[in-house]
């Protein structure tokens, strides 16, 4: 059976990749820890429940860090920009539907 994978290392996307998902972990954490949500909306938002934010932040930077040892110790296979930038806006659409 042929093989569709194609093994490289695509050091540039990898770097893409991860790079931007932590900008998305970053964005999370100046929305929790730096007043980030009170700024977008003119002071009018605050968390509901501050504990539960933290803990999904946790997990979030958690998911962040297994995605870059996968993404540059685990994963042999080429990654395509198309995968980079549509896995990122679904990472970032489907946090924002939280």
């Amino acid at each position: 059976m042929h093989s569709t994978r194609v093994h490289a290392r695509s050091l540039s996307q990898k770097v893409v990749f991860w790079g931007l998902h932590l900008g998305i972990v970053g964005f999370c954490t100046w929305l929790l820890f730096f007043g980030g949500l009170s700024s977008l909306s003119g002071g009018h938002l605050t968390f509901a429940d501050p504990v539960r934010a933290k803990i999904l932040l946790f997990c979030a930077t958690f998911y962040a860090l297994r995605h870059g040892w996968t993404l540059f110790y685990l994963l042999r296979r080429h990654v395509p920009w198309s995968e980079v930038f549509g896995l990122l806006i679904f990472m970032a659409l489907f946090a924002a539907s939280r």
